[in-house]
Formats: C-alpha cells, sequence, structure tokens
C-alpha cells in the first residue's frame, strides 16, 4: 500500500482596496411634503455623500446640490426628511455615525462632516463609528386639538 499525503496551502487574502467612486452606503426616503423619492449615496472613499432625487419620466437620478431648509436623517432601517427647526440644521444630513461620544451630520453648504458640540470638522468619515443598527424616531407632539382629558 503506498502512502499518500495531503498537500495544503494556504493563501492570505488582503482585504480588497475600495475604489474611488464605489458606493459603500446608500439610503432611500422621502421628505414631508415633496412627492420624489430621493436618494443619499456614501461613497467608498468616504469623502463625499450625494443625495439625488428620481425622476420619475425618464428613471433617472438627477443630483441634488441643496436642500433648502430641509434637514434628512438617514439609517439602514428608517429614513426621511422634514423642516429644519433651525437655520444651523437647514440642509444637512444626519447619519448613523459618531466621533467619540457626539453625533456626526454631513453639511452640503460645505460638503464636510460636523459634529453636534462643534469640535468636529473634516473632509471624510474615515474615522468615525458608524452604528449599522441605529434608526431614527419622529415622536408625535400632541397639539391642543388632539389632547383630550376624561375624567371619571
Amino acid at each position: 500500500m503506498s502512502e499518500q499525503r495531503l498537500n495544503v496551502s494556504y493563501k492570505c487574502f488582503r482585504w480588497r482596496r475600495v475604489r474611488k467612486g464605489y458606493i459603500r452606503e446608500h439610503y432611500l426616503f422621502k421628505v414631508k411634503g415633496l412627492d420624489e423619492l430621493f436618494g443619499a449615496f456614501a461613497f467608498g472613499d468616504e469623502r463625499k455623500v450625494r443625495v439625488y432625487r428620481l425622476l420619475e419620466d425618464s428613471m433617472r437620478w438627477d443630483l441634488v446640490k441643496d436642500f433648502g431648509n430641509k434637514v434628512l436623517y438617514l439609517s439602514s432601517f428608517s429614513s426621511f426628511g422634514y423642516t429644519a427647526c433651525t437655520e444651523a440644521t437647514a440642509n444637512t444630513i444626519r447619519l448613523p455615525k459618531f466621533y467619540g461620544g457626539n453625533a456626526i451630520f454631513y453639511s452640503l453648504r460645505d460638503r464636510k462632516f460636523h459634529s453636534d458640540d462643534g469640535r468636529y470638522s473634516c473632509e471624510d468619515a474615515l474615522c468615525l463609528t458608524r452604528l449599522d443598527f441605529a434608526t431614527w424616531v419622529m415622536p408625535i407632539i400632541p397639539t391642543n386639538d388632539l389632547i383630550t382629558t376624561k375624567w371619571i
């Protein structure tokens, strides 16, 4: 009987470098008061976030450079746009990213990432922590018309 040997070789695969222009994160959402469908895309080099509007007649994406007084809340489980309460939050994108313990947003005005406390401002998101299972919730605040008290 001949002895057979099993030759096993190992090859370690390197992580691929992310190509520039590759879509790393994507979100679909609607903005309150607008009928269009929007998409936000964070690219592989993590230096920019771009927002597009779907043109239904031609089925093409049109680049949106300014959202005016809207703020976008984007995450994997819930994404929506709403009217900003202040001028400072207008034309921004809230993403599930953190720097230390501070929430991060992307400004469409200057195309940079900023922290809520004002201590962080950068053109890329390479050092940020991303929460994959984060979600945005919009509370329903009752107005005087909706509040009814029933005394027993």
